[in-house]
């Protein structure tokens, strides 16, 4: 073998073990970043159950607070049921 051939096939034998590592190690890169979004889209479901349930809560409450309201409206005197007008007519007389 001359120089240039022995040269060459150790260069290969490099760069070919430099990629198989590069790939081993974007391999674990991968399977890494796989498991994250796993994770945090498990987070994300748990959290919008939470929210979920939270709105119906809410939900509930301003429920009851509304049939409260029209209850004491129901109540309140017939001089504050009178028309209103977006525009105050004016009196003349």
């Amino acid at each position: 073998m001359d120089n240039t051939q022995l040269l060459l096939s150790a260069a290969i034998v490099i760069t070919t073990i430099i990629i198989v590592f590069v790939g081993i190690q974007l391999i674990a890169v991968l399977r890494t970043i796989r498991k994250l979004i796993i994770k945090t889209d498990d987070i994300l479901d748990e959290n919008d159950n939470i929210s979920l349930k939270s709105k119906k809560v809410n939900k509930k409450k301003l429920g009851t607070i509304f049939s409260i309201l029209n209850k004491i409206s129901s109540f309140s005197s017939p001089h504050e049921k009178s028309k209103r007008y977006f525009i105050k007519e004016s009196k003349s007389s």
